[in-house]
């Protein structure tokens, strides 16, 4: 048997006895074109946040395995738009079950894929089944769900990059989040007090306490920037978020605005408070960063520029802008009460 058919053996592959979970899993991710040759109908979700509905057996043309699907994959099954015989083109899957188990390729094996709307795309009809040669699926972001789960690869334009920032976690529960220069105090703050000589008795008690208050100090950095797409056509696309976590000063220098990057492993998610209008992303432990030369920047990305005073009142309100002024005046406070 030919060695391109023995590569389109997905499946295969992923039952192989010797082979290390880790590797199954990134066999799993890769991008690969599966058929869909049955959906099943269940009582209860495999997994959390998963369907309650449907399950789907998926086929290599060779073997089969079942999948699990997200909310949004339900109700395109409802809609009679995912149905049997058609092809998905697949990038980013998981393999989930009893990870100490071998993966059989029997429906009643204990280990499944689990599929999200972001990480699958309808293929052609006559698109070939197995590995795909290009290795990503590059989503563009109109066509991002926010409930569609992790998406494998973005290319962007970064627009604007913010500041860094560091959130503490106290023992109590509550969190304090500090800019750069509020941090530095603080790790200074912590450090004079350390270095400080006490003269009195329990000094070596009280230096132990403030070196071991700096060790256990949960703190983490992060910042976002503002992305757009780079192959994007349209003047008018709305930018993305995407917010960087456990992200340290380095990592803050890299990235620079108007550069291109693929992104690889961002997920949406539902800020809190929401600042900015259109979709939020943040990186995960996978997520990994890719330059790129940019040959021309696309027409929704606008860098930075001074806006004047006079021109505020034209500005977009969801949008920040930049000001070069000059002080002229600084109301003194007395007693808590400003005076001109």
């Amino acid at each position: 048997m030919s060695g391109s058919i023995l590569s389109r053996r997905v499946f295969k592959r992923l039952e192989a006895r010797d082979s290390p979970t880790s590797i199954a899993d990134d066999i799993a991710a890769k991008h690969m074109i599966l058929a869909v040759s049955d959906i099943i109908e269940i009582n209860a979700p495999v997994l959390y946040n998963t369907s309650s509905k449907y399950r789907l057996q998926l086929t290599d043309g060779w073997y089969q395995i079942p999948a699990c699907v997200d909310l949004r994959m339900e109700r395109a099954i409802t809609n009679k738009r995912l149905r049997i015989g058609l092809k998905l083109s697949i990038c980013g899957a998981q393999l989930v079950g009893d990870r100490t188990a071998k993966l059989s390729l029997e429906s009643d094996s204990g280990r499944l894929l689990s599929l999200s709307a972001n990480s699958c795309l309808p293929a052609g009809w006559d698109a070939r089944l197995g590995y795909h040669p290009r290795k990503y699926i590059i989503r563009s972001l109109p066509e991002i769900f926010d409930d569609g789960g992790m998406i494998t690869a973005l290319d962007i334009i970064v627009c604007r990059k913010f500041p860094m920032l560091y959130k503490e976690n106290l023992s109590n529960g509550n969190t304090i989040t500090r800019t750069a220069r509020e941090e530095e105090v603080q790790r200074g703050s912590l450090s004079v007090s350390n270095l400080a000589p006490h003269n009195f008795s329990g000094s070596t008690a009280h230096s132990t306490k403030v070196r071991t208050n700096m060790e256990e100090r949960r703190v983490s950095g992060y910042f976002k920037i503002r992305i757009c797409d780079y192959c994007s056509s349209e003047q008018q696309q709305q930018w993305a978020t995407l917010l960087l976590s456990n992200a340290n000063e380095l990592n803050h220098m890299d990235i620079t605005e108007g550069s291109r990057y693929r992104v690889f492993f961002v997920m949406p998610y539902h800020p809190n408070n929401k600042k900015y209008p259109g979709l939020h992303f943040k990186t995960t432990r996978m997520t990994r960063w890719e330059p790129v030369v940019a040959e021309k920047k696309p027409p929704c990305y606008v860098p930075r520029h001074v806006t004047l005073c006079s021109h505020i009142h034209q500005q977009d309100p969801f949008l920040d802008f930049d000001l070069v002024v000059l002080i002229l005046r600084k109301p003194c406070t007395i007693l808590g009460i400003a005076r001109d």
